[in-house]
């Protein structure tokens, strides 16, 4: 499974310009804040509209501009996954997983009882928002995305918020949903470690561009000293000249075809 995207936005004192394909697997997107990545997983959603391009999936347009096309969130069956879960409150663990279940009543069964015990939700189902940890509501609104049944999965900062030792659990929940659906993923990571244990494939992003990309090719090792947490540009630039350097991150041009209409 194949995602191709063409598109262009501006806003105020911002403009987005991607062309790229993003292919199955966990590809991790990284760069500094205000560089757009997530401004990119809402368009891929359908939550913002691009000015202009277009969105395929496989052989299917979810949006082109020339030819007004714009398959509406609910229909593109792409799943996203925000940093502070936006799950409903009112509602117990059990009917927030349940909620966007599609297909009859047997299958709905059998893919909540595969989902609960993968992320290990079992002792959790009856309780309310309001008494679950951070780690539990991460898994909750994993579990939730997974039962929509995505095509893709859009993972915005899905660690944001945890100690290492929660974001080290919610980093084996998520390698067992993939390695079980086979789900493409993209997630937005400031995290090496992170990258290091989930990605096949790495994009680095700067004002709104993507400019460089690759794959981690020693075994997913990542030497920590070269990352920081740092969102100061500069760091992060100090990363993508050591990925460039000792992996197979390459820098790429994209084309300067995309354009508002």
């Amino acid at each position: 499974m194949k995602l191709n995207i063409q598109i262009y936005l501006k806003r105020s004192g911002f403009s987005l310009a991607v062309e790229t394909q993003f292919n199955s697997g966990i590809t991790a997107l990284f760069g500094p804040s205000g560089a757009g990545k997530s401004t990119l997983l809402h368009c891929l959603a359908g939550l913002t509209r691009p000015d202009s391009g277009i969105i395929q999936l496989d052989t299917e347009i979810l949006y082109d501009t020339r030819r007004k096309i714009n398959i509406p969130s609910h229909r593109r069956k792409i799943g996203i996954v925000f940093q502070d879960c936006l799950l409903f409150p009112h509602l117990s663990v059990r009917a927030n997983m349940e909620y966007g279940q599609t297909g009859d009543k047997q299958t709905r069964r059998e893919q909540f009882d595969t989902i609960t015990a993968l992320l290990e939700i079992e002792p959790l189902l009856d309780r309310s928002m309001t008494h679950l940890s951070g780690g539990e509501k991460k898994r909750v609104a994993l579990a939730r995305a997974i039962l929509a049944n995505p095509r893709w999965l859009l993972l915005d900062e899905p660690f944001s918020g945890l100690d290492q030792s929660l974001k080290n659990q919610i980093l084996v929940y998520l390698r067992r949903l993939h390695q079980a659906t086979a789900i493409p993923m993209i997630l937005v990571s400031h995290c090496p470690d992170e990258i290091a244990d989930l990605a096949d494939e790495v994009f680095f992003m700067e004002k709104g561009r993507l400019t460089a990309r690759g794959t981690l090719t020693s075994g997913g090792v990542i030497d920590s000293a070269c990352f920081c947490h740092s969102q100061d540009p500069k760091d992060l630039q100090k990363i993508k000249n050591w990925l460039i350097k000792n992996h197979s991150l390459r820098l790429e041009t994209y084309r300067s075809t995309i354009r508002a209409v």
